[in-house]
Protein backbone atom coordinates (compact mmCIF):
# COMPACT_ATOMS: atom_id res chain seq x y z
CA UNK A 1 0.00 0.00 0.00
CA UNK A 2 1.43 3.36 -1.02
CA UNK A 3 0.69 6.70 0.58
CA UNK A 4 2.18 9.89 -0.85
CA UNK A 5 2.59 12.80 1.55
CA UNK A 6 2.56 16.05 -0.41
CA UNK A 7 5.68 18.18 0.15
CA UNK A 8 4.10 21.29 1.65
CA UNK A 9 7.38 23.21 1.29
CA UNK A 10 7.35 23.06 -2.51
CA UNK A 11 7.47 26.48 -4.16
CA UNK A 12 7.15 28.29 -0.81
CA UNK A 13 10.71 28.98 0.35
CA UNK A 14 13.84 30.53 -1.13
CA UNK A 15 15.90 27.52 -0.09
CA UNK A 16 13.37 24.98 -1.27
CA UNK A 17 15.73 21.99 -1.11
CA UNK A 18 16.69 22.62 2.52
CA UNK A 19 13.08 23.26 3.55
CA UNK A 20 12.06 20.02 1.86
CA UNK A 21 14.81 18.05 3.64
CA UNK A 22 13.73 19.44 7.02
CA UNK A 23 10.07 18.69 6.31
CA UNK A 24 10.89 15.13 5.23
CA UNK A 25 12.97 14.58 8.39
CA UNK A 26 10.12 15.86 10.54
CA UNK A 27 7.63 13.54 8.81
CA UNK A 28 9.96 10.55 9.20
CA UNK A 29 10.31 11.28 12.91
CA UNK A 30 6.56 11.75 13.43
CA UNK A 31 5.64 8.63 11.45
CA UNK A 32 8.61 6.51 12.61
CA UNK A 33 9.47 5.38 9.09
CA UNK A 34 11.71 6.20 6.16
CA UNK A 35 10.16 8.03 3.23
CA UNK A 36 11.22 8.15 -0.41
CA UNK A 37 11.12 11.29 -2.54
CA UNK A 38 8.68 11.11 -5.46
CA UNK A 39 7.00 13.41 -7.97
CA UNK A 40 3.34 12.60 -8.58
CA UNK A 41 2.44 15.63 -10.65
CA UNK A 42 0.57 15.08 -13.89
CA UNK A 43 1.90 17.69 -16.29
CA UNK A 44 3.42 19.76 -13.48
CA UNK A 45 5.60 19.01 -10.48
CA UNK A 46 3.97 17.79 -7.29
CA UNK A 47 6.80 16.64 -5.02
CA UNK A 48 5.82 14.13 -2.37
CA UNK A 49 7.24 11.58 0.01
CA UNK A 50 6.29 7.94 -0.43
CA UNK A 51 5.40 5.80 2.57
CA UNK A 52 4.95 2.10 1.87
CA UNK A 53 2.91 0.04 4.30
CA UNK A 54 2.90 -3.74 4.19
CA UNK A 55 -0.67 -5.02 4.39
CA UNK A 56 0.50 -8.62 4.59
CA UNK A 57 -2.13 -11.28 3.98
CA UNK A 58 -4.83 -8.66 3.44
CA UNK A 59 -3.35 -8.04 -0.02
CA UNK A 60 -5.03 -11.25 -1.24
CA UNK A 61 -8.37 -10.04 0.14
CA UNK A 62 -7.90 -6.64 -1.54
CA UNK A 63 -7.19 -8.41 -4.83
CA UNK A 64 -10.44 -10.39 -4.47
CA UNK A 65 -12.24 -7.15 -3.59
CA UNK A 66 -11.06 -5.56 -6.85
CA UNK A 67 -12.32 -8.61 -8.75
CA UNK A 68 -15.82 -7.90 -7.44
CA UNK A 69 -15.81 -10.97 -5.19
CA UNK A 70 -18.03 -10.62 -2.10
CA UNK A 71 -15.80 -10.42 0.96
CA UNK A 72 -17.39 -12.02 4.02
CA UNK A 73 -14.39 -13.34 5.92
CA UNK A 74 -11.67 -11.48 7.79
CA UNK A 75 -13.65 -8.24 7.70
CA UNK A 76 -12.20 -7.39 11.10
CA UNK A 77 -8.76 -7.14 9.45
CA UNK A 78 -9.75 -4.03 7.44
CA UNK A 79 -10.04 -1.70 10.47
CA UNK A 80 -6.73 -3.07 11.78
CA UNK A 81 -5.03 -2.16 8.51
CA UNK A 82 -6.77 1.23 8.51
CA UNK A 83 -5.37 1.89 11.99
CA UNK A 84 -1.85 1.46 10.56
CA UNK A 85 -2.18 4.56 8.46
CA UNK A 86 -4.90 6.76 9.93
CA UNK A 87 -2.13 9.03 11.29
CA UNK A 88 -1.32 9.90 7.68
CA UNK A 89 -4.76 11.44 7.21
CA UNK A 90 -3.76 14.60 9.09
CA UNK A 91 -1.42 15.47 6.20
CA UNK A 92 -2.24 16.27 2.59
CA UNK A 93 -1.90 12.89 0.88
CA UNK A 94 -2.58 10.94 -2.28
CA UNK A 95 -2.83 7.16 -2.29
CA UNK A 96 -2.70 4.14 -4.52
CA UNK A 97 -6.00 2.36 -5.01
CA UNK A 98 -5.29 -0.22 -2.28
CA UNK A 99 -5.01 2.49 0.38
CA UNK A 100 -8.02 4.28 -1.12
CA UNK A 101 -10.04 1.04 -0.93
CA UNK A 102 -9.16 0.56 2.73
CA UNK A 103 -10.23 4.15 3.48
CA UNK A 104 -13.48 3.64 1.54
CA UNK A 105 -14.31 0.38 3.32
CA UNK A 106 -13.53 1.93 6.70
CA UNK A 107 -15.99 4.74 5.87
CA UNK A 108 -18.63 2.13 4.98
CA UNK A 109 -18.05 0.39 8.33
CA UNK A 110 -18.37 3.72 10.15
CA UNK A 111 -21.57 4.57 8.27
CA UNK A 112 -23.03 1.17 9.20
CA UNK A 113 -21.88 1.48 12.81
CA UNK A 114 -19.93 -1.78 12.69
CA UNK A 115 -18.84 -4.67 10.53
CA UNK A 116 -21.29 -5.87 7.87
CA UNK A 117 -21.78 -9.53 6.96
CA UNK A 118 -20.09 -8.87 3.61
CA UNK A 119 -18.88 -6.15 1.25
CA UNK A 120 -18.67 -6.24 -2.52
CA UNK A 121 -17.15 -3.78 -4.96
CA UNK A 122 -19.54 -3.03 -7.82
CA UNK A 123 -17.57 -0.30 -9.58
CA UNK A 124 -14.16 1.34 -9.33
CA UNK A 125 -12.70 4.13 -11.38
CA UNK A 126 -9.89 6.59 -11.01
CA UNK A 127 -11.02 10.01 -12.22
CA UNK A 128 -8.51 12.48 -13.56
CA UNK A 129 -8.96 15.38 -15.94
CA UNK A 130 -5.93 14.13 -17.89
CA UNK A 131 -6.85 10.44 -18.00
CA UNK A 132 -8.56 8.67 -20.86
CA UNK A 133 -9.99 6.08 -18.46
CA UNK A 134 -11.96 8.34 -16.11
CA UNK A 135 -15.13 6.31 -16.45
CA UNK A 136 -16.76 3.73 -14.17
CA UNK A 137 -15.45 0.22 -14.60
CA UNK A 138 -17.98 -2.51 -13.86
CA UNK A 139 -15.75 -4.96 -12.03
CA UNK A 140 -18.15 -7.84 -12.58
CA UNK A 141 -17.49 -7.53 -16.32
CA UNK A 142 -13.94 -6.20 -16.46
CA UNK A 143 -12.17 -7.36 -13.29
CA UNK A 144 -9.45 -5.20 -11.85
CA UNK A 145 -9.24 -1.79 -13.48
CA UNK A 146 -5.85 -0.28 -14.09
CA UNK A 147 -3.96 1.24 -11.20
CA UNK A 148 -3.28 4.89 -12.07
CA UNK A 149 0.35 5.64 -12.87
CA UNK A 150 2.35 7.16 -10.05
CA UNK A 151 2.92 10.30 -12.13
CA UNK A 152 -0.86 10.81 -12.38
CA UNK A 153 -1.72 10.41 -8.70
CA UNK A 154 -1.54 14.15 -8.04
CA UNK A 155 -4.77 14.54 -10.04
CA UNK A 156 -6.52 11.25 -9.34
CA UNK A 157 -9.68 10.77 -7.32
CA UNK A 158 -10.44 7.12 -6.55
CA UNK A 159 -14.15 6.30 -6.82
CA UNK A 160 -15.86 3.22 -5.45
CA UNK A 161 -19.39 1.84 -5.51
CA UNK A 162 -19.56 -0.63 -2.62
CA UNK A 163 -22.52 -2.71 -1.47
CA UNK A 164 -22.81 -3.81 2.16
CA UNK A 165 -25.94 -4.96 4.03
CA UNK A 166 -27.98 -4.36 0.84
CA UNK A 167 -26.98 -0.68 0.92
CA UNK A 168 -24.99 1.03 -1.81
CA UNK A 169 -22.19 3.40 -0.86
Amino acid sequence: MRIYLIDETYDRYDDEAEASRRYKSRLEAELSMELEERNIGAGADLPSFLAQIDVGPLLAVVTLFFLGTPINENLDAWPKIFSKFKNFLKYPIRTDRTAAAIIAIQRVFEELGGLPRSVVLKKYWAASPRSETSFPIDVSEFGIGDEPNEEELGDVVHNFVIVAENLTF
